[in-house]
Order: C-alpha cells, then sequence, then structure tokens
C-alpha cells in the first residue's frame, strides 16, 4: 500500500515534470521492492525501467541506456519479448541511442519495441513505436524501410497519427477554435499515458498549439486564458530544457512564449520576449547550423527586437546575419532591410563601417533589381527599399563632413 501511494506520488510527479524529484522516488521503490518483493519480477522490472525512462527524460541518455541494457535480458527471459514492459524498455534504450545520436546501436531496440507493440491488442498502439522506428531508418538514410514500417502500422487503429493530422489541419487553416479545443483534449490523453515518452512529445506539441490557438484568441478579442497559455507553454519549454528535445521543438515552444509576451493584449513583456527569442535562436541553431534558412530568419527577428533596446548588442546579431544572407542564403528583400538597420545602429559608432556596408547593399541590390528577368517589378524592388539609400546619403554625407 505504501509503495501504491509513492506510486501515484511519482507519475504526479513526473506529469508535472518535477523529474529531478521523481527520480528519488523511483530510487527508493527500487530499493524498497527489492528488500520487500524479492520475488516480484515484475514489480521490479517495472521500477527499473520507470527510472530509466526518467533518466533518460532528464537527458542523462548514458545512464539510461545502461539501466535499460541491464534490466531488458531478465525481463525479456522472464515475460517474453511482446510484454508491454519489455517494449517501453527497448523504447527507452532506442530513445537514448536516438539522443546520443547512435542511430545503428538504436535500430535493434526500437526494432525491437515496434515489433512488441504490433504484438499487442492488433497493433493499436504501436504508433508511437513505429515514429520512432521510422525516424531511426531515415537517419540511416533507408527511407523506405521507415515507410514500408509506418504503412504495415494501420492508420484507422493508431490514435497518434490521425490526431497528429487533425491538428496539423486546424493549425495550418488558423482555426484555432477547433485547434484549441482539439489540442486541449488531446494533450490531456497524452500526458495521461505515464512513461510513453513519445506520447509525451506529442503531449507537449500539442500544448504549443493549445498556448498559440489562445493567443490568436486573445488578438481576434476573444475571450481566452492567458493564464491557460503560459502555463502550458512554461511546463512544455522546462520539459524541453532537460529531456534532450530537438533544437526545432525547443524553438518552436519559446518562439510561442516569447509571442506569447509580444502580443498577448494587457500582458506584454518587451524585455522578456526578446530574451526568449534569442533562447530559440540558440537552440534552433545548435540544431540546424546557423546558415539555415529558417536559423537566419530567426537571427534577424532577434536582431530587430534587441535592436529596440540595445543598439550596440542588436549589431553583431545583425552583422552575423547579414553576412549569411549577403552570400545569397536569403531573398535580397530581406537583407537590404538588414542592412538598412546596421547602418542606422552604425552611424554614430562607426559610421565608415556603416556607410561601406550600405553601399555595397545598395549596389547589389540595384543590380538584383534592375536585371532584366525583373522589369518593371525591379522598380518596386528599389522604391520598398528606400531608407536603405536614404541612411546611405547619410552616412557619406556625415563622413565628408568630419573630413573637412
Amino acid at each position: 500500500e505504501a509503495l501504491g501511494s509513492e506510486w501515484d506520488l511519482t507519475m504526479a510527479l513526473t506529469a508535472a515534470g518535477d523529474l529531478a524529484e521523481a527520480e528519488t522516488h523511483w530510487r527508493n521503490m527500487g530499493a524498497a521492492a527489492e528488500r520487500l518483493f524479492p520475488e516480484d519480477a515484475e514489480l521490479r522490472g517495472q521500477l527499473q525501467i520507470r527510472l530509466a525512462m526518467n533518466l533518460v527524460q532528464q537527458g542523462r541518455y548514458p545512464e539510461g541506456a545502461a539501466l535499460a541494457e541491464a534490466a531488458l535480458p531478465g525481463l525479456t527471459e522472464t515475460f517474453g519479448p511482446g510484454h508491454e514492459l519489455v517494449g517501453l524498455g527497448q523504447a527507452a534504450l532506442a530513445t537514448a541511442y536516438v539522443m546520443m545520436g547512435d542511430f545503428a546501436a538504436a535500430e535493434a531496440p526500437g526494432r525491437a519495441a515496434y515489433e512488441s507493440a504490433m504484438s499487442r491488442d492488433g497493433g493499436a498502439r504501436a504508433g508511437p513505436y513505429a515514429m520512432l522506428l521510422q525516424q531511426i531508418y531515415s537517419a540511416l538514410g533507408r527511407e523506405e524501410e521507415g515507410r514500408a514500417v509506418m504503412a504495415l502500422t494501420n492508420p484507422e487503429n493508431v490514435d497518434y497519427s490521425v490526431r497528429q493530422h487533425e491538428l496539423t489541419v486546424y493549425r495550418e487553416s488558423g482555426d484555432w477554435r477547433r485547434l484549441a479545443l482539439t489540442a486541449r483534449r488531446y494533450a490531456s490523453e497524452w500526458r495521461a499515458m505515464t512513461g510513453d515518452m513519445l506520447a509525451l512529445q506529442l503531449a507537449q506539441e500539442a500544448e504549443i498549439d493549445l498556448a498559440d490557438a489562445l493567443l490568436d484568441a486573445a488578438r481576434a478579442g476573444q475571450t481566452a486564458s492567458f493564464d491557460e497559455a503560459s502555463a502550458a507553454i512554461s511546463r512544455v519549454n522546462a520539459e524541453h530544457a532537460v529531456d534532450g528535445a530537438s533544437g526545432w521543438s525547443r524553438s518552436r515552444g519559446l518562439n510561442t512564449e516569447a509571442d506569447i509576451y509580444l502580443f498577448w493584449p494587457g500582458h506584454e513583456d518587451f524585455e522578456r520576449a526578446t530574451l526568449l527569442k534569442g533562447q530559440a535562436l540558440t537552440a534552433l541553431e545548435a540544431d540546424v547550423g546557423a546558415d539555415h534558412p529558417q536559423a537566419l530568419s530567426q537571427r534577424l527577428t532577434y536582431g530587430v527586437l534587441l535592436l529596440q533596446q540595445d543598439p550596440q548588442a542588436a549589431a553583431p546579431v545583425l552583422v552575423a546575419y547579414y553576412e549569411a544572407a549577403m552570400n545569397g542564403l536569403v531573398p535580397p528583400d530581406d537583407w537590404a532591410a538588414a542592412a538598412g538597420l546596421l547602418g542606422s545602429i552604425l552611424a554614430e559608432g562607426d559610421p565608415a563601417t556603416g556607410y561601406h556596408l550600405t553601399a555595397s547593399a545598395a549596389q547589389g541590390l540595384t543590380e538584383y533589381a534592375l536585371a532584366p528577368e525583373r522589369a518593371a517589378g525591379g522598380r518596386r524592388v528599389l522604391r520598398r527599399h528606400d531608407t536603405l539609400f536614404r541612411t546611405q546619403v547619410d552616412l557619406a554625407w556625415g563622413l565628408s563632413e568630419s573630413l573637412r
């Protein structure tokens, strides 16, 4: 009875994202089970696997992998490969290897977890394991095998794929009412699947959708709960910070939280939003590199926000963006706007650099706009960026005056 109460508490701590406190309880229960129930292999196995999953969720992948790897042979021999506990352990091991970037090592436990899930209940809950195995195959360059796995997993019986598609449809169509209702319900159901790490990831994505939908409602003047949106996105971002979430996922969550503090009427906090945009940039660049188009777009957004608070701090952010952009990585409209901003920043501290930068940007923009294939549209491009040309002239005038 005491173990049962502690189990419930630990599951609640896990659902709330307090993984460090949950780890202490899993370890305490494991020691108690060894002492009080040495013959109960299933209980002891459950506790070993739950602890392994906890460590993986905390980002302690080698520890989690070692614990799962040590527990699995005995559990498999006792219960057989199709037992749900064995499947959870294989999924924890595969997830740890995926997070460490060792996709070759992840393949065997990933496939074992998937086959275990397919052997139970007609594969009705195999969706998350199929997604994990598909991710592994894709990383190994074996996309066809990944697609075959997903094809074998009956989509009519897998909530995950259908629900993700439903959320995507509402998100991309801008139907914030349905998105909020659906994301709220699915997030709750997925979080109730305690211990299923893929279900947790889906719940986190749904909660980002929920926060986005509530923000859209608030901006449209509709009744929406700031507290609900803030609590959902704060929890997701706190979990992402410790569970090894991808840079894409972390960036999405941080951007949503930043947008809440930029655009929610009555709750604007510009400084906090700028900090979050910077964190989103760091997370995304760590995942995809500084020259990825999405990372460059994020850098420009962060630089423009920072410019309004600390122009000198914004300068290196925008310079890095501009240098990458001028290499042809983003459209001229974007880098021309950045050059105009940079010229304004540098006008006081380093006007010579500002002039050379705006002059090169103006020349590049002119060549782009007046290319034969642009025809009359080129003039519109130039008119859109008259600020760049005015900044260049102002800098040239200032330099000439300083030489007199």
